[in-house]
């Protein structure tokens, strides 16, 4: 069925910003396509729902594909790390098991919890924009994008207040969202290591005193045998993973293109109703990810 090949290089920066003309290419070449490292790719809508949805032919497990691909070219942290895969997650399971690794995580982000700390995380994003709103320099990637989901994520989480600092900048390191100051692949795996062994003693710490945070909920369903010690910790750096980038990306890229369009921006400054909707098509128009893999279990 292949019907192309399209020189497509997944570590190549100038993919990552602006992968568009190479998409264009895609969609001529064909429907179904090789990638010069022998994986297949596909990008018709209908395509890529029934390759995510379809559980018999496809599996979850790829993702060790792309963390092995990413290791082998020289890339540390972020997804490309493979760092938070030693125990099972969300990302790297099908059937039941991702339902149940998804179950206990989803009780913090149901409408109702979002709704709960949505003030919090208002106040959060006041205080990273003070230095803006008083005319001083400003990053918006290193001041604002990168600081404010690891700040709300150790807060579901239940870190310590006297403990953000510190993990912040071993959750930077794991992320790769250290935007300032890129660290060395040989210290980025001590920070790893020090995150992974923070979290096994706030684990420890739980089973001796309950609390209603995130990790004090998958602790609870640890002594349930729901979750394992290590997937409880491997669910805490996939959060912080997947959750840091994409939102960091999501705000920048966000950024990016109402400063190209100034109409669209005057628009939401008019109308601050349609800023939900902004979000979304932001999502739509340039996501913060591009690509995700599968392996066919199927011939």
């Amino acid at each position: 069925m292949t019907q192309g090949i399209v020189d497509f290089d997944f570590s190549a920066m100038e993919e990552h910003v602006d992968p568009y003309p190479t998409y264009v290419a895609m969609r001529n070449a064909g429907r179904v396509l090789r990638s010069p490292i022998g994986t297949l790719m596909v990008h018709r809508y209908e395509d890529v729902r029934r390759t995510h949805g379809d559980h018999d032919a496809f599996s979850l497990g790829a993702i060790d594909m792309g963390a092995a691909a990413a290791r082998r070219d020289g890339h540390e942290g972020g997804l490309a790390s493979g760092d938070f895969l030693l125990a099972e997650t969300m990302l790297t399971t099908d059937p039941p098991d991702h339902e149940r690794l998804r179950r206990v995580v989803n009780r913090a982000f149901t409408p109702r919890s979002i709704d709960a700390i949505e003030s919090r995380v208002r106040e959060i994003a006041r205080q990273l924009l003070a230095p803006l709103a008083e005319g001083e320099a400003f990053d918006i990637v290193a001041d604002f994008a990168a600081p404010l989901p690891t700040i709300v994520i150790s807060e579901l989480l239940g870190v310590p207040s006297e403990d953000a600092n510190k993990f912040r900048v071993w959750s930077e390191a794991v992320t790769g969202t250290n935007v300032r100051a890129r660290l060395n692949p040989e210290t980025s795996r001590q920070y790893s290591a020090q995150l992974r062994l923070y979290l096994s003693e706030q684990i420890e710490r739980r089973k001796e005193a309950p609390t209603d945070d995130l990790i004090g909920r998958m602790v609870v369903a640890n002594s349930e045998q729901i979750m394992t010690d290590a997937e409880v910790v491997a669910a805490c750096v996939l959060l912080l993973v997947a959750g840091n980038e994409t939102t960091m990306r999501l705000i920048t890229n966000m950024t990016l293109a109402l400063g190209r369009f100034p109409g669209e921006l005057e628009r939401l400054v008019e109308n601050p109703d349609l800023i939900a909707t902004g979000v979304e098509e932001t999502l739509r128009y340039d996501s913060p990810v591009q690509m995700l893999f599968r392996a066919c279990k199927q011939d």
